[in-house]
């Protein structure tokens, strides 16, 4: 039968018996009625071997999709959000959304809204490079809700105040109840990490609601659903390595009364990138060098003198985070599920490729946008042969800036309707000495 009584494991007893003194078979002191010969207690000693601390392998740390992040929505339709996007939709800070986007390496993320009992809720989440670069990325988020420079569910829907509550849920959190400043709306929301993921859950709903609760069970969903995702997905036992490249990003915009031009062309190794920025307006020309090595952002004008961008510096930083626009790898430019089974053979930029044309529909996603009132002209897309590599996108638009905002500089979203005409392609894949990065860059002290 089971005892009634507690079990306490031998160690608890142990150390009762040290609080109580050890009193059984022995004696008070002067108390004459104990043995009278009683052999000394001995005891040996022995050398503790430090153990290392078991550190679970980060489950997060294995290449995933844009697919992959929207496993993870819990409803609603999933968008991807692009680096350009998120650029664009932070119209409140858009050059520090920039420096962002280059300083802690986001890759990609998804987001979604959709109704729920308590009101309507948001998610995002964003992939960044690692986890250390994901709870920087957590931080710099809340602060850009509390110092109301962005960072709510919406680019108009800019916080008046905030204040931070406790949740736990992820590897760390923060909880923020936001007053809106359209409307009398507020959002109870929370900021959690996962790896290097980084997810934004939010409740909208009238003033003087508490939802906590609730905010806490969507919270809770999306982890579960993430770890679900992760679960499922296969591990790759040896992701490839990004192999080095040369690119070339020609940008044509055809308005009203004008035709302007953006080029960007550089070579990118590793983590370190070299850019040249050729920006062709009525107003003139402007060319600038960029270069970021070791996470070092340097740049040079005119004058063909290069110096270290400091954090003021957020117009360099907005080119420098315009260079990487397309990455490399499908799944992170949001590519990977159009890749279907009709594809066309063919030498393409020096490499055997596989071509796509989706549908023109299926580049809304791609761009983050949904191309309302927009006709696509064309789309389509080319990857290396047994790659995931990206070797050429190229799209042609009509219709209003504004809305094609993500694929512009901020300057040209007010262009009323235009033609837009993008192509981006990639060169000697694998065949670029890094050293061409860093060739002729010396920084002022």
């Amino acid at each position: 039968m089971e005892s009634a009584f507690p079990r306490v494991s031998l160690a608890a007893a142990c150390l009762a018996l040290v609080a109580s003194g050890c009193a059984t078979g022995s004696t008070a002191p002067g108390d004459a009625t104990g043995p009278a010969d009683v052999a000394p207690i001995t005891t040996s000693t022995t050398t503790a071997v430090p153990v290392e601390a078991f550190a679970l392998p980060d489950a997060t740390a294995r290449p995933l999709t844009s697919a992959d992040l929207a496993a993870m929505l819990p409803g609603g339709e999933a968008v991807v959000v692009t680096n350009p996007d998120l650029i664009t939709r932070s119209l409140a800070d858009t050059d520090d959304a920039a420096a962002d986007v280059l300083g802690f390496r986001r890759e990609v993320g998804v987001m979604t809204s959709m109704d729920a009992e308590s009101g309507t809720a948001h998610v995002w989440i964003d992939l960044l490079a690692d986890a250390e670069a994901a709870h920087g990325y957590l931080l710099d988020t809340a602060g850009d809700i509390i110092k109301r420079t962005g960072g709510t569910h919406a680019p108009d829907a800019a916080a008046r105040a905030a204040t931070e509550f406790p949740i736990r849920v992820g590897e760390e959190s923060i909880g923020l109840l936001i007053d809106l400043d359209a409307g009398a709306m507020s959002e109870t929301a929370v900021l959690f990490r996962l790896g290097r993921l980084v997810v934004y859950a939010a409740l909208e709903h009238p003033d003087g609601t508490d939802l906590r609760v609730p905010l806490q069970y969507l919270a809770e969903d999306v982890q579960e659903r993430a770890i679900a995702t992760l679960a499922s997905t296969p591990v790759t036992t040896e992701a490839p390595e990004r192999p080095s490249y040369r690119f070339e990003t020609t940008i044509t915009v055809a308005g009203a009364t004008d035709t302007r031009l953006l080029e960007r062309t550089g070579v990118v190794a590793g983590t370190d990138l070299r850019c040249r920025v050729r920006t062709v307006e009525p107003e003139g020309e402007v060319t600038v060098d960029l270069a970021m090595v070791s996470g070092v952002l340097t740049y040079a004008g005119d004058d063909a003198t290069w110096r270290t961008a400091g954090a003021g510096d957020l117009a360099v930083r907005s080119m420098a985070a315009g260079c990487a626009s397309w990455p490399l790898d499908a799944s992170a430019a949001g590519l990977d599920a159009l890749m279907g089974a009709s594809s066309v053979r063919h030498r393409i930029n020096d490499v055997n490729a596989l071509g796509f044309s989706p549908d023109p529909a299926a580049l809304g996603p791609v761009l983050g946008s949904t191309l309302e009132g927009v006709v696509v002209d064309s789309f389509s897309f080319w990857v290396a042969e047994g790659t995931t590599w990206v070797v050429e996108v190229g799209f042609s638009v009509t219709g209003d800036a504004a809305v094609l905002a993500a694929s512009l500089p901020p300057a040209w979203s007010a262009l009323g309707t235009i033609r837009l005409v993008v192509r981006h392609r990639v060169f000697d894949l694998d065949a670029i000495d890094p050293a061409v990065v860093t060739a002729g860059i010396t920084t002022l002290p």
